[in-house]
């Protein structure tokens, strides 16, 4: 096998070497490219016979490598995934009860300024300005409490992932249209776009794209 391989590369690199220096004037030289065009196609079958055992064995033992690690990874993969769902929704529990009481802390101290600062208005309306005074400055002494986190996290990162979700791509494409999103948002689906030039060829055009075709040689080894 190694010496059959070693042969191959041998003469693969040969005939890039051929390739390279042919020459396609006439119609002898034509018909000499068409008979070693043959003997190339000839000598990649034989270059995917040699290894296609190779591969098929490599694949397989590879196949079956990584069914056994998925065997073994799963339950653990599922393990990770409990754990994590559990202790996030510790996490976001204790954010919750934290935000509320930052709340009702941030409520109750606006309330005590609003009554420090109509106590200062009636002061003021009574003529009494350094009573009023009095009131404005402890009004502007109330600062609502901001809580700080009460859980350890420890080496635990709490990631925020955004993403878009389109929900009217008519509407979007629309936005494009009119310049309010930009065209980067969407991609031509070039699969769908080749399939109608493949069916239409140059019977058909849609606006923005262009159906166009390309020559190239089909060629077979000898039969």
């Amino acid at each position: 096998m190694e010496n059959e391989i070693a042969v191959l590369e041998k003469t693969a690199v040969e005939v890039d070497t051929q390739a390279q220096g042919l020459a396609v004037k006439n119609q002898e030289q034509y018909n000499c490219a068409d008979s070693f065009l043959k003997t190339v196609k000839d000598l990649q079958k034989k270059v995917k016979d040699t290894f296609s055992p190779i591969i098929q064995k490599a694949f397989a033992a590879h196949k079956e490598a990584k069914a056994q690690e998925l065997k073994h990874l799963e339950p653990l993969l599922k393990a990770e995934a409990i754990i994590k769902e559990k202790m996030l929704s510790f996490l976001q529990e204790q954010e919750r009860i934290r935000v509320t009481q930052e709340r009702k802390l941030q409520a109750e101290a606006e309330k005590k300024r609003q009554e420090a600062l109509q106590k200062a208005d009636q002061a003021r309306q009574s003529g009494n300005e350094a009573k009023a005074d009095k009131y404005d400055e402890k009004a502007q002494n109330i600062i609502a409490p901001v809580l700080a986190p009460t859980v350890d996290k420890g080496n635990i990162v709490v990631k925020k992932l955004w993403r878009a979700e389109v929900t009217d791509l008519f509407a979007l494409v629309q936005a494009i249209a009119n310049g309010t999103v930009p065209i980067t948002a969407v991609e031509a689906n070039m699969t769908t776009l080749n399939n109608m030039a493949r069916t239409f060829k140059d019977t058909m055009s849609y606006p923005g794209v262009k159906f166009v075709s390309e020559e190239s040689l089909a060629a077979s080894g000898r039969k």
